[in-house]
Formats: C-alpha cells, structure tokens, sequence
C-alpha cells in the first residue's frame, strides 16, 4: 500500500508522490506553466494542454492577407507569408502591405489612403481611382449595359447595380420592399417608385371649375378635355 506522504500545508489534502504534489500546489498559488501555442491559455498539467488542443483542430485564426490560407499558430503564418515576400516586391509605405504589380500598389493607396481620383468622367466629372473603373463607369453614359441577369435578362451598366436587382428582385421574392408609403400599405424596391406613388395620395394638381384634385398635370388636362371642353371653348370666346 502507497503511503501518502506529500501533505498540502493549506487544505491538508496528502499525495504519494512530488510530481502529483505539485500539481496540486498549483491550484492554490495559480501557477499555469503549460500554455497552448494557439491561445496562449494556462494549465496546471501538460495533460491539460492536450485535451484543450482539440477544440482548436477545426479553428485556424491566423489568416493570410495575400491568400486564402488560414493556420493555427502565429509563428506557421509568419512562416508562409515570407513565400509571398519573393513575390510581391512593391510594398505600401502607410501600411505594410506588398503586392506583385506596381499598379496594383497604386491603386490600393488612391483607394485605402490618399482617396485621389485622377481619372475623370467628362461628362459627368466624377473620379475614379483607376482608368479601368472609369471606362466601366463610362458605360452609364453611353448605354451600353454589359451586365445581365441570368434569371430574368435585364441588363445593367455596372456589377453593383446587377448585384442589388438580384439582391432585391431574386433573392428576397416580393418580401424585401424596404420603400413604404405612409399613406397605404404600398412598399417599393426603388425610391423613385415611391415617389411617383405618393403624387397619387398628394394630388396638386386641381381643377379650376370644379377643385377637383389630381396627381399629374396629364391627368388633369384629360379631366378639363373630358369634364370641362363646353367651360374652355365658352371662356376662348369670351377671351378669358
């Protein structure tokens, strides 16, 4: 029979051996010498260590800024990124980060630092960082809309205006209409809908004869020919 011989002076508690003693020990002064190389969290027992090991298997937090790889350990992703290092010789002096093509360092400085926009529309006068956005945006002017739907073919001008049709028409069905009128229950996708749905609840447009209200001036010259042709041919004779 193992004696117990290794006593704890604070809780009294006994152990057989140094190590298992220490261990104990531990518990009362706070003492954690095993650290996880992920999360830097403490143990009182490599034992402990390896059994938290486990819940990082499937977490790599460490991500790489110039691919899509992700590791574990910090030390791993500063290993890698010295592969991408050879390869990216223009390295951004606000920031740090490098990139293949001397373009490209450029056009991340107008974007994320200095926000120059050296290349403008003529017609329009609006910037852009790059000549390659500028066409693109060009296209908004010209009519040309290289941008279609797969679903239901309506073209667009640019990526972000085909990315909202599909955002609200495709993917939301009919319950994303984020434009209500306060007068009914109507909802819009576009605002200019909204707009132009609202000239029927707010009618300034208003019969001289009759103050009869309506919501364009069309529809008002339409109610005169239709309501009031006797009143406008009696007043031209009359020359009022």
């Amino acid at each position: 029979m193992i004696s117990k011989d290794y006593g704890c002076r604070i809780c009294g508690k006994r152990y057989p051996n140094p190590s298992t003693f220490q261990v104990h020990m531990r518990s009362h002064t706070g003492e954690r010498p095993f650290k996880c190389s992920v999360c830097n969290k403490g143990f009182t027992r490599w034992a402990g260590v390896l059994s938290h090991m486990q819940m990082h298997d499937n977490h790599r937090p460490f991500k790489c800024d110039f691919c899509d790889k992700s590791f574990k350990i910090l030390s791993n992703l500063e290993r890698h990124k010295v592969l991408h290092s050879a390869s990216l010789p223009f390295c951004c002096s606000y920031c740090g980060k490098t990139f293949s093509q001397s373009e490209n360092l450029q056009l991340h400085i107008r974007t994320h630092h200095t926000h120059e926009r050296p290349f403008l529309c003529s017609q329009c006068g609006k910037g852009f960082v790059s000549s390659t956005r500028l066409n693109r945006h060009m296209w908004s002017h010209s009519g040309h809309k290289p941008f279609c739907c797969n679903i239901c073919s309506k073209a667009y001008s640019s990526s972000t205006d085909l990315k909202n049709h599909l955002r609200i028409i495709h993917e939301s069905g009919d319950k994303e209409r984020p434009f209500a009128c306060k007068f009914c229950d109507k909802k819009f996708f576009h605002s200019c809908r909204l707009n132009t749905h609202l000239k029927i609840h707010q009618q300034p447009f208003a019969c001289n004869n009759c103050n009869k209200t309506f919501s364009s001036s069309s529809r008002l010259d339409k109610h005169m020919k239709v309501k009031h042709s006797d009143v406008q041919h009696f007043e031209e004779i009359l020359g009022f």
